[in-house]
């Protein structure tokens, strides 16, 4: 029966296709040897192993002994992709199910801090006023400026442009593309 008894090490904050290193300790708690095994790891934005988990990357266990424990320290980059926040990391033992268990539900362990993932944040600062009146077919010109207030570079990105009956962009807008 493999488990995760530990997650730890250096989480932190961590940009988008950085890496960061943490440490994990993967125990067999049964007599019974245990086959080579894989042990997968995901950020997660609560606490439970789930659908939507970004998956970070997997590793292959050694063969172990009855009740052996082996610690592991591994370097992990946040995926492109990835939205600013607060994630969970959460690494589970066995992750594909190779090895026959006698209880499959704990195989999975949280991190009790997070990894705080930075990146590009775009802000519209302002936008210039439309024309008041334009006639169906006319073309008009705005100008934008846009400001990246995250701590990463944002790359090139794509300002869409829609009519709306107030401020509010929702379903119904008009799409000027």
């Amino acid at each position: 029966d493999l488990v995760i008894t530990a997650v730890g090490g250096v989480l932190g904050k961590v940009q988008v296709v950085d890496v960061f290193s943490a440490t994990y300790v993967v125990f067999n708690q049964s007599p019974a040897p245990a086959d080579e095994s894989t042990t997968g790891s995901f950020l997660s934005r609560d606490p439970l192993f789930g659908p939507g988990d970004i998956e970070l990357r997997n590793s292959q266990v050694v063969p172990l002994t009855g009740f052996e424990v082996l610690t592991e320290t591994k370097d992990w980059f946040v995926p492109y992709g990835t939205n600013a926040g607060s994630y969970y990391l959460i690494v589970c033992a066995d992750v594909n199910h190779s090895v026959k268990e006698n209880d499959e539900t704990n195989n999975c362990l949280t991190s009790s801090k997070f990894v705080e993932v930075e990146g590009p944040d775009l802000e519209v600062l302002s936008v210039t006023d439309p024309p008041p009146e334009i006639r169906r077919g006319e073309s008009f010109s705005v100008t934008e400026t846009v400001k990246n207030i995250g701590v990463s570079a944002a790359g090139s990105f794509v300002i869409s442009y829609y009519l709306s009956k107030d401020k509010i962009r929702q379903v119904g807008d008009i799409s000027l593309e």
